[in-house]
């Protein structure tokens, strides 16, 4: 597009033309930042699981600092790191048919934290309902998870 001034001499500036995007990509969006938030989510409640089969003899912590180099410990964080990086690097890659990397990255990092978010619901499901609570919690992310991935695979053929 070219702006010229009233008078009709030479234009003041042009200004580039925006590709126009022909294909919808809400379908992969959607479908790919679902299936990283679940998948987080049954990430952190795995790891979660395994810390209770971790400390399920040791005796109640006696001090008030707890020892944090216990296997306990180190599985919860490392569970917790794992819960955001995995969702994002995933997202990132299975948004790659998008072609923006800013779109890409931050729709990478809203599943990222959103999936952190919804792992801390396996905290209080810990209290209340114990280790059936969380195994039921983590077989329903990981079967989400699961039918949410042939969604994506659905939505990155037709994209």
């Amino acid at each position: 597009m070219v702006l010229d001034n009233s008078d009709g001499s030479s234009p003041i500036t042009s200004i580039p033309s925006i590709p126009s995007i022909t294909k919808d990509y809400v379908p992969l969006a959607v479908s790919t930042v679902s299936f990283s938030i679940l998948l987080g989510t049954a990430l952190m409640t795995g790891a979660i699981l395994l810390n209770r089969w971790l400390v399920r003899d040791l005796p109640p912590i006696a001090t008030a600092i707890p020892d944090v180099n216990q296997p306990a410990a180190t599985v919860l964080l490392v569970g917790s790191l794992v819960t955001i990086f995995v969702p994002v690097l995933l997202a990132y890659y299975l948004l790659a048919p998008i072609g923006y990397a800013y779109r890409r990255f931050g729709l990478a990092m809203v599943s990222g934290f959103a999936a952190f978010l919804l792992s801390l619901v396996s905290v209080p499901l810990n209290e209340t309902l114990g280790v059936p609570g969380l195994a039921g919690f983590f077989l329903v992310a990981v079967l989400g998870a699961g039918l949410l991935f042939r969604s994506v695979r659905r939505a990155r053929a037709t994209a």
